[in-house]
């Protein structure tokens, strides 16, 4: 379990910085200014503090549980509190979805443009692929990396015992 939240916490702080950073570097390179929306920063910084702080709580009580802080807390409720804060991270998620695609349709980059005629007009873009192609795709991407997943986890304990390295590390 503590590979995996390693693990997770890895791969978002990761994704954050390490995406971010070279968008900016690349776009830098190509654009002398670039723009963005400072409402979707603010919106993306918040959700990310709120997924570090979601995989950090749990690691603090099971910390302090291993400690022996004398702390009220259990193997138990340390679980049941890293699931409610799982139930929490994924709501957030699917709230961001809705705010994206339903509500604040807007901010996201849906930009209009002007036809020769001087009215407002929204391009379309041609699916490449239909719903049911995409879902499937995405169900088939889902299932190899889980199973990825699993087989690098699994194979992290011999690997580290063979070279002398912690699990975590």
């Amino acid at each position: 379990l503590r590979v995996v939240e390693v693990s997770l916490l890895g791969s978002v702080l990761s994704n954050q910085l390490l995406v971010t950073g070279c968008c900016f570097l690349f776009g830098g390179l190509y654009h002398s200014e670039q723009h963005f929306n400072p409402h979707i920063a603010a919106i993306d910084s918040s959700l990310l503090l709120m997924a570090v702080l979601g995989l950090t709580v749990p690691a603090a009580f099971s910390a302090t549980e291993q400690m022996d802080c004398n702390v009220p807390c259990n193997a138990n409720e340390i679980v049941a509190i890293s699931h409610a804060t799982a139930i929490m991270l994924f709501s957030l998620y699917l709230l961001l979805l809705f705010f994206q695609l339903k509500t604040h349709k807007h901010l996201m980059g849906h930009e209009k443009t002007l036809c020769e005629d001087d009215e407002l007009e929204e391009e379309a873009e041609q699916a490449s692929m239909t719903l049911g192609c995409a879902i499937g795709a995405l169900c088939v991407t889902t299932i190899l990396v889980a199973v990825c997943s699993e087989f690098l986890v699994n194979s992290l304990e011999e690997v580290s015992a063979k070279w002398g390295l912690s699990e975590v590390f």
